[in-house]
């Protein structure tokens, strides 16, 4: 072949696989390939012993992110930031394992060597500094056959199966499901949203379906396609009327006959973590003389710049496919209906016809009387997610939508009750402020913000600040002067009494109501190309997303984003080509050169001019070649001794949609590079230079490293490699043993210290032959042993364990056992919310499933999700009254209430007990209370009690709770509780003391009251705790107990302990004399105040002569 293609690399920088695989795993083995085909070269000993298998190199891989990966079956795995080749590969198997017709793998591109600061003409551009960029690469293949031509193939995403004609039943119309074993879809984007299962999604404004934010920039989706899909066939031999011809027009009729899931597709591919170049081709034994197998090809990822080019980085990866069919696709398009008033009846709403603010007003808030500055009034709006979808299309049919609140339309009516004229406030001095104004007493205003949820469009959260508010009454001047102050009152005046000539101010009350319009979104399907009655294409619809030239993948090349940040435009290929008419009979090799001609891939844009080329990738003019042919350049090094050969294998381009359509020889296939082979090396510099090479290819997988490393001592050439570390204590490299092949590295891992980094170290090859002496470094980390951050969120995840059935609340831990923190979501929070609060179904209603989310963070490793699913079962009948019996108790009934067996408070007797709606009916069982007495009573249907008298004592009672609830009936009968009776009062202290008080205790001498011969001491205070309070104070009566100033027989004196008594015995002349003492009981309450009992205490006494 032509030896002007000769790379312009020297180092091998891809890798290249040939596979067969099948429809059923079409996507997952290109996942494979491109996840985990990048290996290092494995190490074999002198012995012929592997010692070092090839395993991924993580850095130079494209890497799975959908299907996310499950942390939980892997808890060997210390660090997921930082993985090691086998368990990234482990992880990347389980994820492609999971794949079921979608994937998604990112993609940072190979670094980039800028050594000087680039700028445009117009100024320094950072984009020109960027020396790589990450971008994803997202694969659908639909399950089911669509016409992509006038349906969406990427509606099936939602659930949809699509219909196609049935050939055994053209003439009534027949259709059927047909399985999808012929293509699938590519396309490229440059974010991902937080789930990591598609683009970010960008911010669309509700009404004109513009978008107003940019999150992510993606390509369209791009068809691959290795059989043909559908064939045109005329109608009438189909039909059986041959003579109608064409006037019966044609017919698109499914290619599937001998397809099967397990019928063969081949892939070739080479790839690296820039890019990669993919060819492939189905089954020829389909049929292989109508060409209904396909041979086609793609290209994804960045194209090699031009020698002497700006950097080019940030805006180059792009995008081709060829297909079996038009770019123009069938599209799911969301459309809108315009708003229309909400006319609202309960929790329906219904289109009203008015202008907009004409439809029903809903409270927004109601009775507010003072304001204050800071306050922000807010409400969530009326949810108009399930109403009636009443909608026609203009073109006939209806569609079914979903109804949104049109956030431009929502207003605010202000009304006070009466119009203000005067405000009032309290200055920042302090200072009452009294104003008069002027004020209208209702406006229409719209509100300071309007939310929208980002989780869920039908949730709409008005908010109304008070300045705003006090504007629209009494503009900006009074508003700032109010605004200062606190406690803002609007006053209004109004008359009355005789012709109503009484003044009066009262405070006004402000109302504000809110009404709204909303509009329909809906989605329709829109075909891509558009036939005649005859079926003969006549119109294509492509995608206008970036404009007029937005690319399609299929028909030029859809790169990201051109010099001028313009996304996704059309790009074409470039080659040199013969003219279209030229015959080729006999074209072959050159009759001058004896070789092939060729030509690399350049990439051009219409303004822009050409801008790189397509890397492992040739185009060649398919004349005089065979398909899978394999063509060399520069063969055997015969022209060029420091170039390498490379060898490519040729696939000639089947497929009609492809960018090479485009040229005016439509006869090219292309070439993808398989190897590149250089001289065997001779010289010194070259012996090392290839040795250095080889160390790379077996090493570049290591980064991380937690084992002892197996360190080659000499090279396939007979280079010499002695090693060297930076750090003796964490890789100790051992003393030369050669001419031993392999030497082992010791590996020291320190403890883990949660605030350290893993230490690095680097590994230094002195590679040697003769004269000639190199050094290649090895940068790694060495993982430290104990707990990692991701190890620990590992653990509590596992240790997090829900019920799969619920009827009462669960707990939702926040915290793990390993420090982690936890976040809790819920996708029904009426059901099960995220404190864990259970709500249940009625009865009747069936069990409901909700999904709990964890999710589980430590320090900066990336948060890891589980998914819980927790049954929760609807109530039956028995279960509300089980509940209710269940809490009936002295806790449901105590209210203040703190001992049942000392109540002093009411108890409450509720009529319905718990959330069931259960019934209650109290009963009073029993009673220790006097019947005749009004105290130490309650009363069952209300609580309340009437305690007794702390003379009568405590009350012991009894009650049950009759249960019901759709007529059956459960009866709980309570243990017995006790009354307490009253505090004692003054009188009954007065009462109590008056009854224990007798003379015979302080007697002394006297043998009894009828002796008396001698003093004595009588009490001025009870002894007894009750009556701690009484004080007794004593005086002289007659024998009929009326009071006595004095006698000579007889006296009293009180001291601070006693009343003492003196007796003065009469003579034996005079006889014994009779005499009364009488005892009057007063008490100090508390508040200082006393009481006397009005009803003495007597004693009569006879003092005896002498």
């Amino acid at each position: 072949m032509d030896n002007s293609l000769l790379s312009m690399n020297l180092e091998k920088n891809f890798v290249y696989h040939e596979v067969l695989t099948d429809s059923d795993n079409a996507v997952k083995d290109i996942a494979r390939l491109l996840a985990l085909g990048t290996e290092s070269e494995e190490i074999i000993d002198a012995s012929g012993t592997l010692v070092k298998p090839a395993t991924p190199i993580i850095d130079k891989c494209w890497e799975v992110v959908y299907p996310k990966e499950d942390r939980t079956k892997h808890p060997e795995i210390e660090d997921w930031n930082n993985l090691l080749p086998e368990e990234y590969k482990k992880v990347t198997e389980d994820k492609i394992s999971k794949i079921t017709d979608t994937v998604i793998l990112k993609t940072k591109t190979i670094p980039k060597d800028i050594k000087v600061n680039n700028s445009s003409e117009i100024g320094v551009n950072q984009d020109l500094n960027k020396n790589s960029i990450e971008m994803y690469l997202e694969i659908y293949m639909p399950p089911y056959l669509c016409d992509s031509e006038s349906e969406d193939p990427i509606k099936q995403r939602t659930g949809y199966v699509p219909q196609v004609n049935d050939v055994n039943g053209i003439a009534s119309g027949n259709t059927r499901v047909a399985r999808n074993y012929h293509h699938l879809f590519m396309r490229i984007f440059d974010n991902i949203n937080e789930a990591g299962t598609a683009p970010a999604e960008n911010v669309i404004d509700s009404v004109t379906r513009d978008v107003i934010k940019w999150n992510s920039r993606s390509s369209s989706w791009s068809k691959l396609s290795w059989y043909t899909d559908f064939e045109d066939k005329f109608k009438a031999p189909l039909l059986g009327h041959s003579e109608n011809g064409m006037q019966s027009g044609t017919v698109r009729l499914p290619v599937l006959g001998g397809l099967t899931s397990e019928s063969k597709i081949k892939l070739w591919i080479n790839v690296n973590a820039s890019r990669f170049a993919l060819g492939v081709m189905g089954s020829p034994n389909v049929d292989f003389s109508d060409n209904r197998y396909l041979i086609g090809c793609a290209y994804v990822g960045q194209i090699d710049s031009f020698d002497f080019s700006i950097n080019d980085t940030a805006g180059n990866f792009g995008l081709f496919c060829t297909s079996s069919t038009s770019p123009a696709m069938g599209k799911t398009e969301v459309k809108t209906r315009a708003s229309v008033p909400a006319i609202i009846s309960g929790s329906t709403v219904t289109p009203g016809s008015g202008a907009t603010g004409s439809g029903t007003r809903s409270n927004f808030q109601t009775g507010l009387r003072i304001f204050n500055p800071g306050t922000v009034y807010d409400l969530t709006a009326m949810e108009i997610a399930n109403v009636p979808y009443d909608y026609n299309n203009v073109d006939g049919g209806v569609y079914w939508g979903t109804r949104y609140i049109d956030t431009s339309t929502v207003k605010l009516y202000c009304t006070f009750d009466a119009a203000p004229s005067i405000i009032t406030y309290t200055n920042a001095a302090g200072s009452a402020v009294r104003r008069s104004i002027g004020c209208p007493g209702t406006v229409a205003i719209t509100p300071s913000s309007i939310e929208v949820d980002p989780n869920n469009r039908h949730r709409v959260k008005i908010n109304l600040t008070l300045e705003d508010l006090l504007k629209a009454f009494i503009g900006d001047a009074e508003t700032k002067l109010a605004m200062a102050g606190k406690g803002i009152s609007f006053l209004y005046v109004y008359y009355n009494g005789y012709a109503n000539s009484v003044y009066n101010e009262a405070v006004a009350t402000l109302n504000i109501q809110y009404n709204f319009s909303y509009y329909t979104e809906y989605t329709v399907q829109t075909g891509g190309v558009k036939r005649d009655k005859f079926g003969n294409p006549v119109a294509a619809i492509l995608d206008t997303t970036y404009g007029k030239n937005t690319a399609n993948g299929i028909t030029d090349f859809a790169m990201y984003a051109t010099f001028t940040k313009d996304y996704f435009q059309r790009h074409f290929l470039m080659f040199a080509s013969t003219e279209e008419y030229m015959q080729k009979e006999l074209y072959g090799k050159s009759s001058y050169t004896g070789e092939y001609f060729a030509d690399r891939i350049k990439i051009v844009h219409s303004s822009e001019g050409p801008r790189g080329i397509l890397s492992g990738m040739i185009t060649i003019d398919t004349s005089s070649l065979y398909p899978f042919d394999e063509l060399i350049v520069n063969k055997d090094f015969e022209k060029y001794q420091d170039k390498p050969e490379e060898l490519y294998v040729y696939l000639p381009i089947t497929a009609p949609y492809c960018p090479f359509a485009n040229s005016p020889n439509g006869r090219h296939g292309i070439g993808i590079l398989k190897d590149i082979r250089y001289p065997i090396p001779v010289t010194d510099e070259e012996i090392v230079r290839f040795a250095v090479n080889e160390i790379a290819r077996k090493y570049s997988d290591l980064g991380y490293i937690t084992e002892d490393i197996k360190l080659i001592s000499s090279s396939k050439y007979g280079a010499k490699i002695t090693w060297k570390s930076t750090d003796a204590t964490l890789i100790e490299i051992p003393e030369s043993k050669d001419p031993a092949y392999i030497n082992i590295a010791k590996v020291h891992r320190p403890d883990f210290d949660p605030k350290k980094d893993n230490p690095k170290v680097t590994l230094t090859a002195v590679v040697t032959h003769g004269s000639v002496t190199k050094e290649y470094d090895l940068a790694l980390i060495v993982k430290m042993l104990g707990v990692s951050d991701s190890q620990s969120i590992i653990w509590d995840l596992n240790d997090l364990v829900l019920p799969k059935e619920a009827t009462d609340n669960i707990i939702l831990p926040t915290k793990g056992k390993n420090g982690c923190d936890i976040k809790w979501d819920t996708d029904n929070a009426a059901v099960i919310a995220i404190d864990g609060t259970v709500t249940r179904p009625d009865v009747g209603k069936g069990d409901v499933i909700v999904t709990l989310t964890a999710t589980v963070t430590k320090g900066k490793e990336s948060p890891q999700p589980k998914k819980f699913q927790v049954t929760v079962k609807n109530w039956t009948e028995d279960e509300e009254l089980q509940q209710a019996y269940d809490l009936v108790s002295w806790d449901l009934i105590k209210g203040k209430n703190t001992n049942s067996q000392a109540i002093t408070y009411d108890l409450e007797l509720s009529t319905q007990v718990g959330t069931r709606g259960v019934t209650a009916e109290w009963i009073l069982v029993s009673s220790s209370a006097d019947n005749g007495s009004k105290n130490g009573k309650i009363d069952i249907t209300t609580g309340i009690i009437t305690r007794p008298t702390y003379t009568q004592g405590q009350v012991t009672f009894q009650i049950s709770c009759k249960l019901t609830k759709s007529g059956k009936t459960e009866t709980k009968l309570l243990p017995p509780f006790i009354m307490a009776p009253l505090d004692i009062t003054d009188a009954e202290i007065a009462q109590y003391a008056k009854n224990i008080l007798e003379l015979t205790p302080y007697l002394g001498d006297n043998v009894s009251p009828t002796k008396i011969t001698t003093a004595m001491n009588l009490p001025i205070k009870s002894t007894d705790s009750n009556a701690s309070r009484a004080i007794i104070t004593w005086s002289l009566v007659d024998v009929d107990h009326k009071d006595l100033q004095s006698s000579i027989y007889i006296t009293l004196t009180n001291t601070a302990d006693n009343c003492a008594v003196q007796i003065s015995r009469p003579s034996n002349k005079d006889g014994n004399k009779s005499i009364g003492l009488k005892a009057v009981i007063s008490v100090i309450s508390s508040d200082g105040k006393t009481y006397v009992d009005p009803n003495p205490k007597y004693f009569d006494i006879i003092i005896l002569a002498s």
